[in-house]
């Protein structure tokens, strides 16, 4: 039953209030059962005296009726005007003329203390009201005869036994709001380290959350960086793929070589390839672009000779970010430069090289330019070897056509030859024949010779 009391109106009560409702309470029963008593007390001794205590008691019961039904602010606010409106009356009533009785400070103290078990520090505008009328009753005190507020004149407050009652009650009263107001401190202390505990904890594990969203947005990023590089390798071969299959290469070179240095936003690029001359391989320069134009320059390497000889006879790729003094210049119309990388990349099937591209541009190519530009030789050597394929194929097509011509011509003459002889043959026949009946008509006519 005594649990049930003290734990008026806490089931629908909100958490963060609980605690302050658990002390209203214990205060509440306790003003309850004081103001009842000291009513008695007062109304049998000191006549008037008893409406304070009787209107401390009403309100200490409202209070408790409003909690229960889930009024906590304003039961907070009647409970502590219970104890604080009564008090201030009775200091002014007790008064002497040096001020307010000694043994009334306890009351006062506990009423004012009680302000801060009855409000949270959220609630800070009702306590610093509190206070105020505290401090402002306090310094009023000495002048109630100016508003008409007579003091009692009684024999019993100056009772041994009735001051040592009121004392020991008072510092009752004292105590308990002292005590619970430690234990609020002490219950807000541990909630607030609780609650920093919590944080402490949600912050890492928001901190935990925001690193994970970093990384996954930075993974996001070179996801889609890495998938514009793929999307751009692939559009890149199909556009040169296209172009390889739109005509021959010889037709196509210069337009393959001006589309490949716009692609690759680079400065400069030469192409040469592998022939025989003399019955010895040389490099020749097949087509240049730099600058948005076709340069029409005439230029033979050895292999061996110099960085693309080099790369010709190593049938590997040349990558270079300090370009050799005096190696090459990049020419304008503003004027010539040293270009800051230089790719150098064989054009091979197989373990054959058929030749060698030679880019120079004024800035780094990314690790995706690369592997483009070497796969893109890959398939210019494979046009090129088909190309050179072709161009063997048509050749031998040509010498087996007038192979053939040749031998249709020798067929014919053989056959002409043949007509010609057999012609003659049966001619040669025909004279053996008439020369055989010749000589039998001879060697008819002979006996007849021999008669005469």
């Amino acid at each position: 039953m005594f649990k049930s009391i003290f734990e008026n109106g806490l089931k629908a009560c909100p958490e963060h209030l609980q605690d302050y409702i658990k002390s209203q309470n214990i205060i509440v029963i306790i003003g309850i059962f004081t103001s009842i008593g000291f009513t008695i007390f007062n109304y049998i001794e000191m006549g008037d005296a008893y409406f304070p205590t009787l209107f401390a008691c009403i309100c200490f019961c409202s209070a408790f009726v409003l909690t229960k039904n889930q009024q906590y602010l304003i039961s907070r606010i009647i409970a502590f005007s219970g104890l604080f409106i009564p008090t201030f009356i009775l200091a002014i009533y007790f008064r002497t003329d040096m001020g307010i009785r000694s043994w009334m400070m306890g009351y006062i103290l506990a009423a004012a203390i009680s302000s801060s078990i009855y409000f949270s520090f959220k609630e800070k505008s009702i306590t610093a009201t509190l206070w105020i009328l505290t401090l402002i009753g306090l310094l009023a005190s000495p002048y109630s005869d100016a508003f008409g507020i007579k003091k009692l004149e009684l024999d019993i407050l100056n009772n041994t036994s009735f001051i040592q009652l009121n004392i020991a009650t008072s510092l009752g009263f004292l105590l308990v709001a002292i005590r619970l107001s430690e234990g609020m401190k002490n219950k807000t202390h541990l909630k607030n380290l609780e609650l920093f505990s919590s944080m402490e904890s949600k912050t890492e594990e928001l901190e935990k959350q925001r690193l994970h969203l970093e990384n996954q947005q930075k993974e996001n990023e070179l996801y889609r960086l890495e998938e514009q590089k793929r999307q751009w390798q692939t559009e890149g071969i199909n556009i040169f793929s296209s172009l390889l299959r739109e005509g021959n290469l010889e037709d196509i070179k210069d337009q393959f070589m001006k589309q490949m240095v716009e692609y690759l936003k680079l400065n400069q690029a030469a192409i040469f390839i592998a022939q025989t001359q003399d019955d010895k391989t040389i490099l020749n320069m097949e087509a240049c672009y730099a600058y948005g134009r076709n340069k029409n320059i005439t230029a033979v390497v050895a292999p061996g000779e110099g960085l693309l000889g080099q790369c010709f006879l190593e049938k590997d790729e040349i990558y270079l970010l300090e370009i050799p003094e005096g190696y090459t210049k990049i020419t304008s119309g503003l004027g010539e430069a040293t270009p800051k990388c230089l790719c150098l990349a064989p054009l091979k099937v197989g373990d054959k090289v058929l030749g060698v591209v030679e880019t120079a541009s004024f800035k780094a190519l990314e690790d995706h330019q690369r592997a483009f530009f070497l796969n893109l030789c890959e398939i210019l050597a494979s046009a090129i070897e088909q190309s050179k394929s072709t161009a063997e194929t048509k050749k031998l097509l040509q010498a087996s056509q007038k192979q053939a011509q040749k031998l249709s011509a020798q067929e014919e003459e053989m056959r002409q030859n043949i007509e010609e002889l057999s012609s003659t043959q049966e001619q040669f026949e025909r004279e053996r024949k008439m020369l055989l009946e010749k000589i039998e008509e001879l060697q008819k006519q002979k006996p007849l010779v021999e008669s005469h």
